[in-house]
C-alpha cells in the first residue's frame, strides 16, 4: 500500500512540474513570436519540439527519473503487464500534451492580441497527437529499459529482453515467415475485400488524407519506429516478465493475446485482419524463443507493416 501511495505522489509531482515547465516554455515561445504570418509546418514543428523538451525533462531531470547504478528494477509478470498499460498511457499523455500546448498557445495569442493565428482545428492536429504520443512512449521505453539494466537487456533467455545479435538464418527465417503471412493477407483481402466505406472517418483514414508533408513521418512511425518499440515491449519486457513467473509457453500465448487486443481498434472494421495479426504475434514469440533474440521478430514486424501498407495501397 505504501508503494502505491508513493507512486501516486511521485506521479502528481511529475505532473505539476511538467505542467509548470510546459506553461513557462510555451508562453515564452508565443510572446517572443511577433511574426505577421505563421505557416502550418512551422507551427507543427514548433509545438512538437516543445513537447520533446517536456518529455526529455520528464525522463531525465525530474525526481524519480534516475536510479542508482547497480540497482536494476524487478521484472515480474505484474511489471510486464504494467509496461504495456504504461506504454498506452504514455501515448495518450503525448496526445494530451500537444493538445494542451496548442490550447495554451491559442489562449496566449488571444489574450495578447498578437498577429498570430493558431488553428486548433488543423488537419495536422491528429498527426501531431500521434507523433507526440509515439515520442512520449519511445522515451518511456528507453527510460524503463535503462532502469532494468544492461545485463537483463542483452540476456537471451526467456526471462531476458534479448536485445542481442542473431544469426543470418534467424533473419532469413523471419523474412520467409513474413512472406507467408503477407501472401495469406493478400489472399484474404482478395476473397474478403474490406469495406472501404466503413473505413471512412476513422483515425487511420484521417491520417492518410492529411497534409502531404506528414506522409514520410507517418510511414517512418508505422513501418520502422512502431515495430521496434512494440517488439521491445511485447516480446521483450512483457515476455520476460511473464516467463519469469509462468514460463515461456504462457509468455508466447499471453503476449500474442494482448498484442491482438491492442490492435483491435485498427482491425475492428475488418475482422479478418485479426487472423494475420494473431499469426504475426505467435510467429514473433516463436522467433524470440528459437533464436534467443528479439531482432528477427523486429524484422518480421517491419516487413509485415510495410507489406500491409502496400496491400492496402493496391486495394485503393
Amino acid at each position: 500500500m505504501k508503494r502505491v501511495i508513493f507512486m501516486i505522489l511521485w506521479a502528481l509531482l511529475w505532473a505539476v512540474a511538467l505542467f509548470v515547465a510546459m506553461l513557462i516554455v510555451m508562453l515564452a515561445v508565443v510572446f517572443a513570436n511577433h511574426r505577421q504570418h505563421s505557416h502550418e509546418l512551422d507551427t507543427c514543428f514548433g509545438d512538437f519540439f516543445t513537447g520533446l523538451y517536456f518529455y526529455l525533462l520528464c525522463f531525465a531531470c525530474l525526481p524519480g527519473a534516475r536510479t542508482k547504478p547497480g540497482q536494476p528494477l524487478r521484472l515480474g509478470a505484474i511489471e510486464g503487464i504494467w509496461a504495456i498499460i504504461a506504454f498506452v498511457l504514455m501515448q495518450g499523455a503525448g496526445a494530451v500534451t500537444i493538445v494542451t500546448v496548442i490550447t495554451l498557445e491559442d489562449l496566449a495569442v488571444t489574450a495578447r492580441h498578437l498577429p498570430y493565428i493558431v488553428d486548433i482545428h488543423s488537419h495536422a492536429l491528429l498527426f501531431l497527437e500521434v507523433m507526440e504520443g509515439e515520442l512520449a512512449a519511445c522515451l518511456w521505453v528507453i527510460w524503463y529499459l535503462r532502469r532494468l539494466g544492461h545485463p537483463r537487456l542483452t540476456d537471451g533467455s526467456a526471462t531476458g529482453i534479448a536485445w542481442r545479435p542473431a544469426s543470418a538464418q534467424a533473419y532469413y527465417t523471419a523474412a520467409g515467415v513474413t512472406a507467408g503471412i503477407l501472401l495469406m493477407v493478400a489472399g484474404i483481402t482478395y476473397l474478403l475485400p474490406p469495406n472501404m466505406h466503413a473505413l471512412k472517418g476513422t483515425a487511420f483514414d484521417q491520417l492518410a488524407h492529411g497534409p502531404l508533408w506528414t506522409m514520410p513521418f507517418l510511414l517512418l512511425v508505422i513501418v520502422f519506429i512502431g515495430p521496434v518499440l512494440e517488439e521491445m515491449l511485447f516480446r521483450g519486457i512483457m515476455f520476460a516478465g511473464i516467463a519469469s513467473r509462468w514460463g515461456a509457453g504462457w509468455a508466447v500465448a499471453l503476449t500474442a493475446i494482448v498484442f491482438v487486443a491492442i490492435h483491435a481498434p485498427e482491425k475492428i472494421h475488418y475482422p479478418p485482419g485479426f487472423i494475420d495479426v494473431g499469426l504475426a504475434a505467435l510467429a514473433n514469440g516463436w522467433l524470440r524463443l528459437r533464436f534467443n533474440s528479439i531482432k528477427p521478430g523486429m524484422l518480421l514486424h517491419i516487413l509485415y507493416n510495410g507489406g500491409s501498407m502496400v496491400v492496402l495501397g493496391l486495394l485503393k
